[in-house]
């Protein structure tokens, strides 16, 4: 492992594109391989050992057959599944959005009170929850699964008048209850956020781990030497099952994030 290993991300689909993105922002130099796990997507509803396996099995293909010298854990729930046991089975650092979204959260809100919109699987797993609690005690966190949104941005149905008032169905308790802060708890949603910006109105605060994310890693390959100091990283982009990538989310990635995604099939699972 060096300066050239590569920032290796897993996600159960492509939604973790919106923070692999991130870091190829802040850290353009740093070569990226992804692997979005299609042929079992989505994770959410999914017993957590199951998905602990998964990434397990991803985890140790970026290591040990790619040289990864970072892992990113961009799914939420493969995140409160696997991370931890991960961590303790891996040498590299391992980190996903919920600790840093937790942080930013925390550390932005005034009055404490957080919001959380995620999948089914996230909000019943108490990951956010839990990390809130851990850095303040005293936090009221309101969590509500928004299972129809991963849908909408599957489908590229971003904007239109029926996504909006999906969004103001979902939103409103939210600041109906004091909010200030709203954490994007799943890697699909913030191709919703002109339109989530829309339906709030400025009235609360809107938290996206990603950026969170990157900062980190930046931080973390600086201290131990590992920055890759070049312009441009090369960039790699796998899927267990091809023909389950959404084309219609595939071409909102491109546009949206600027991103020539080419997806190759290697299947870690058969």
């Amino acid at each position: 492992m060096g300066i050239k290993s590569p920032v290796g991300f897993l996600d159960s689909g492509i939604g973790g594109l919106t923070i692999s993105s991130e870091v190829i922002r802040l850290l353009p130099g740093e070569n990226i391989i992804y692997y979005g796990d299609n042929a079992h997507f989505p994770y959410g509803p999914r017993l957590q050992w199951e998905v602990r396996d998964f990434a397990l099995r991803i985890i140790d293909y970026l290591v040990n057959e790619c040289d990864a010298k970072y892992i990113v854990v961009a799914c939420n729930t493969a995140s409160v599944a696997a991370i931890d046991v991960a961590s303790e089975v891996f040498s590299v650092p391992i980190i996903g959005p919920i600790t840093e979204g937790a942080k930013e959260a925390v550390q932005s809100s005034k009055n404490q009170k957080i919001g959380l919109i995620a999948t089914e699987g996230t909000v019943s797993s108490q990951g956010y929850q839990n990390a809130i609690y851990k850095l303040n005690p005293d936090a009221e966190v309101v969590a509500h699964a928004t299972p129809k949104l991963v849908d909408i941005v599957e489908k590229g149905q971003l904007s239109d008048l029926e996504t909006e008032g999906i969004l103001r169905e979902y939103l409103t308790p939210f600041i109906n209850t004091g909010c200030d802060s709203l954490i994007l708890g799943c890697t699909h949603f913030p191709f919703l956020m002109e339109t989530i910006k829309k339906v709030i109105e400025g009235k609360m605060n809107v938290i996206f781990p990603g950026t969170e994310i990157a900062e980190r890693i930046k931080r973390d390959l600086a201290d131990t030497g590992l920055l890759n100091p070049d312009k441009k990283g090369d960039e790699i982009y796998l899927t267990s099952q091809l023909s389950n990538v959404s084309k219609d989310f595939l071409k909102i990635g491109r546009e949206r994030l600027g991103m020539n995604l080419d997806f190759q099939e290697l299947n870690l699972f058969e």
